[in-house]
């Protein structure tokens, strides 16, 4: 099973098509019950424009109506906005690759979940292999000279395809800016492991998976098993606009 990403351009009626692949995809995953070696704790979906457009509640839905055994799941919307919420500060620079539908979409759902936006900038493109083919330095670039603000608390880099993860990228900009720096990626990798329980850090990929205190103020959960206790970030659903 595939999402369908390279021969469409990235929008609505893209994504609306392939929440029927989301079940599927995550009844194929082991084990399947709960047995000997249990069953998955966390699922989550890969994908912010994605996730922006389907809403958290459908993937929810949706990933349970595949995987009924699971104890959480997240996306990286959510993921995205529970990072912020963890960061000291609530001022927001926001770099996207999305058309400027998609781009003001995201900008809304940050928005909506009490985080601010100082600074926004976005490269305004369409597929998404193009978007993978950015480089990490026209990232850099794009932050350094659109989104520096004073006030500015923490960068944000959404979109999974930009290629944040290669080693020395998020890092760098920070000891450049001189701020926390969030992506994508960086995001749905930290909440998983926090909502699975596991309080591990990871060095060379930003402050907020390697843990430092100084940008922390208070974790996305209150306890180790059973329920998520966290604020509702899966109410309602943001669409780009037609």
């Amino acid at each position: 099973l595939s999402f369908q990403t390279k021969t469409t351009n990235i929008g609505k009626s893209l994504f609306e098509n392939n929440v029927a692949q989301i079940a599927p995809a995550a009844a194929t995953l082991q084990p399947a019950t709960a047995g000997a070696y249990g069953s998955i704790d966390v699922m989550g979906l890969a994908c912010t424009s994605m996730s922006l457009v389907v809403g958290p509640t459908v993937i929810d839905q949706e990933i349970r109506r595949g995987y009924p055994a699971v104890t959480h799941t997240t996306n990286m919307a959510t993921a995205v906005v529970q990072a912020c919420l963890h960061t000291v500060g609530s001022n927001l620079g926001v770099l996207t690759p999305y058309n400027r539908d998609l781009h003001n979409a995201c900008l809304e759902f940050l928005k909506r979940h009490g985080l601010t936006v100082v600074s926004d900038h976005t490269f305004d493109i369409d597929e998404d292999e193009r978007v993978a083919a950015i480089a990490p330095q026209s990232i850099r670039n794009a932050v350094e000279q659109h989104l520096v603000r004073d006030h500015v608390d923490m960068y944000v880099i959404v979109c999974s395809s930009l290629r944040t993860m290669e080693p020395g990228c998020i890092q760098g900009l920070e000891a450049s800016v001189q701020r926390p720096v969030i992506t994508s990626t960086q995001a749905m990798i930290w909440h998983t492991l926090r909502v699975a329980g596991i309080s591990d850090g990871m060095q060379g990929y930003g402050s907020l998976l390697h843990g430092s205190e100084s940008t922390q103020k208070r974790s996305p959960r209150h306890r180790s098993r059973g329920r998520l206790e966290e604020r509702d970030y899966a109410a309602g659903s943001i669409h780009t606009t037609a």
